[in-house]
């Protein structure tokens, strides 16, 4: 059983992980994309944003360790073992919701 501090850090990663509309949209692009890097101004394009939109989202996915940053040249990827985990606890988390109906 899962005690209280770890659920709540789980929730926290969860809350941020789906806090905003750009990062479902960064999350996507990434997602259909896993092989690719992006430069900040081709996400903008990609996503039909300023990058001031996002910036802060992006941010905030590197924080979680789901996109990394390539330092040179400057650009973004996705963090494919990172993603497994997410779409692991996912379905995961979905299984025992479903049961539990």
């Amino acid at each position: 059983m899962k005690d209280n501090k770890h659920i709540g850090e789980e929730s926290e990663f969860w809350n941020k992980l789906l806090s905003s509309d750009a990062k479902s949209e960064l999350l996507q692009l990434f997602h259909q994309n896993p092989k690719s890097a992006y430069k900040i101004n081709e996400i903008a394009k990609k996503i039909s944003r300023k990058k001031e939109e996002f910036e802060g989202d992006l941010d905030e996915l590197m924080e979680l360790g789901v996109i990394r940053r390539k330092p040179n040249p400057g650009s973004f990827y996705l963090d494919e073992e990172k993603e497994k985990e997410v779409q692991a606890h996912l379905q995961n988390t979905l299984r025992v919701k479903m049961k539990g109906k």
